[in-house]
């Protein structure tokens, strides 16, 4: 049931979810006005449930007209319609991985380039993120594709390939790898060993 007067964050998104299971444009531009406070979650969620639509075979969302929303929901959309056309036209078996080629110095450049650490990078890498969750963040995206020299849309094609942890560890011949498990792109940032600040830094793109 839809809380009548929601007032804390987990109540607002849930409100917004049960409202607008397919969101649209205005629907996310009239919730942030009413909750600014929940603007950022508001986003990234409604990000995550068109994606989920879209891969359900739902119809897409249309260009949004950019005076007619706030600035953030214009570029939340046009970040959402990035990355389904770069999923429509890009198999993910030939995406390539834009850390390739990256030695050892590189890649903890690019990890302390965007706060974070050797582990949350490798999980990164690796597509050891759940992709909704990640690629509903288009500031994390974004800041990953200029610390990369890629163009942000190969990032979230990156992200939304099967998991390759097994291209970078070794196995005996008779054992196989062990099932991959995802984290949630906020469990990814708790469970990694980074500082609070770290922390903070990451959630808030």
């Amino acid at each position: 049931m839809t809380p009548a007067n929601p007032s804390n964050r987990d109540e607002v998104l849930y409100a917004f979810a049960v409202a607008h299971p397919v969101p649209d444009p205005e629907a996310l531009d009239a919730f942030t006005k009413l909750y600014p406070e929940h603007a950022d979650a508001l986003t990234r969620l409604a990000v995550e449930l068109m994606l989920e639509a879209s891969q359900d075979g739902a119809e897409p969302v249309q260009p949004v007209d950019a005076d007619a929303v706030s600035p953030a929901v214009a570029r939340a959309i046009s970040h959402y319609q990035n990355a389904v056309y770069e999923l429509e036209t890009k198999s993910a078996s030939v995406v390539p991985n834009p850390f390739d080629g990256l030695d050892m110095t590189e890649f903890r450049a690019v990890a302390q380039a965007m706060h974070a650490n050797n582990t949350f990078m490798t999980k990164v890498r690796d597509r050891l993120i759940v992709p909704d969750t990640i690629v509903a963040r288009p500031g994390f995206c974004n800041r990953l594709a200029e610390e990369l020299e890629v163009p942000p849309a190969h990032v979230v094609a990156h992200l939304q390939a099967p998991p390759t942890t097994g291209a970078h560890q070794n196995y005996k011949a008779d054992t196989k790898p062990a099932a991959v498990t995802q984290q949630t792109f906020e469990e990814a940032v708790r469970r990694s060993g980074l500082t609070e600040e770290q922390q903070a830094f990451l959630l808030g793109l």
